[in-house]
């Protein structure tokens, strides 16, 4: 359901028509809540998946500061709302580029971002990126809060190990006492030894990782001002890197015959869910086709194949297919054999990029959709963002 609830909210949020004081006011908390739901959410995944040993961490470049920017719109109404000061403090060093999980790096922030902020009733919250040495970065949440007593402090990183004396649990009334522990774990993931902290009782807490790249960062002079006002939008979930539709396994184009079609198939079953794809396409000015499950998509894919489709370059198809996973009658990946069988006996001359999309991320179905032939693979709830770079991969 998030995955309609939060695109839908981000929409009426954007939208001109709606008066600006319900979008402040109504619509932007709605979003942040649903962003923290989703995380708390993710959480319990996660904890699931912590048991049996089966988290996945994905590498890829992402930007320091935009990550900053992404924290701040989560968090700076909340602390606003508390009377509290929001500092942004990232060293001037601090490079472009970095090589890690991003979104397990967010995971771990947002975490030690709503510890900070449940915990401290007066004085600051300071959001921290700096260089503590070569390739590798400081990310830190540094609060004026209770603190936590030097007894206590053993028991943060536990299962459930949310602290029940009455001054903390008065304070501590959301979450499911998972957060650090998985974040500690995560931490352990993409090479920061340990989620570190000191504390003083009554005066504030300091969370912080420290983590190498795993590549060379890229320094650029230019600094990005992080301005509140413009602030981007924000989809903290976790995503995998656009494969290239280039190489030799996957669908690619040939050099003098680049697909021009608009129209992009969109296979789900749930209906909320194809509207929410429709719009966001609609956007990027792509005409979509909706199928209710994958038997019925191999069905306008079949009927598409007259020439009378074609866009001009002989491709004859759509430019990307979008579809579910878990679908009745036929699911995503049946549907993916049936058009690679359709591919094999010359029926589709040319591949149609297949991108699943699906709010589940066990690894061994992510994995066989790859041996499938599947291009992509994005985790619901799916961004704006996500379909740029979807479709700047395709034209590319």
């Amino acid at each position: 359901p998030l995955n309609c609830i939060i695109p839908m909210l981000i929409e009426a949020r954007d939208s001109e028509s709606i008066p600006e004081d319900i979008r402040s006011d109504i619509i932007k908390p709605a979003l942040i809540n649903s962003r923290l739901l989703l995380s708390m959410i993710n959480d319990i995944l996660d904890y699931s998946q912590i048991s049996r040993n089966n988290l996945r961490v994905v590498y890829q470049d992402f930007e320091p500061r935009e990550l900053a920017k992404e924290i701040c719109e989560l968090f700076e109404m909340q602390a606003r709302q508390k009377n509290l000061d929001f500092i942004i403090d990232i060293e001037e060093h601090v490079p472009a580029k970095f090589y890690c999980d991003k979104e397990r790096i967010r995971q771990i922030l947002i975490n030690l971002m709503t510890n900070a902020l449940k915990f401290t009733s007066k004085g600051s919250i300071t959001f921290q990126i700096k260089m503590v040495e070569n390739f590798c970065l400081r990310f830190g949440v540094m609060d004026t809060g209770i603190g936590i007593r030097e007894y206590d402090q053993q028991r943060l990183l536990q299962s459930f190990g949310q602290l029940d004396v009455d001054e903390y649990a008065k304070m501590n009334n959301m979450g499911v006492g998972l957060g650090l522990m998985i974040s500690s774990r995560i931490a352990n993931l993409v090479g920061a030894d340990k989620i570190n902290f000191t504390s003083e009782y009554g005066k504030g807490s300091f969370f912080y990782i420290d983590i190498t790249s795993r590549q060379t960062p890229v320094v650029e002079e230019n600094i990005i001002n992080l301005e509140l006002e413009s602030i981007p939008q924000v989809n903290p979930v976790k995503k995998y890197p656009l494969i290239s539709l280039s190489n030799g396994n996957t669908a690619s184009t040939s050099s003098n015959a680049i697909c021009t079609c608009p129209y992009v198939l969109v296979a789900d079953d749930n209906e909320y869910n194809r509207m929410v794809l429709v719009r966001m396409l609609k956007r990027k000015n792509m005409q979509s086709i909706e199928a209710y499950d994958g038997k019925q998509a191999l069905e306008i894919i079949k009927e598409r194949l007259n020439e009378e489709y074609s866009c001009g370059s002989g491709c004859r198809r759509f430019k990307v297919i979008i579809s579910d996973l878990n679908m009745p009658v036929m699911t995503g990946y049946d549907l993916l054999k049936s058009i690679k069988v359709l591919q094999s006996d010359g029926v589709i001359t040319k591949p149609i990029p297949f991108v699943v999309a699906s709010a589940f991320e066990k690894q061994t179905e992510i994995d066989e959709g790859f041996k499938l032939g599947m291009d992509h693979y994005m985790t619901k709830p799916i961004s704006e963002s996500d379909i740029s770079k979807l479709l700047d991969s395709i034209k590319s």
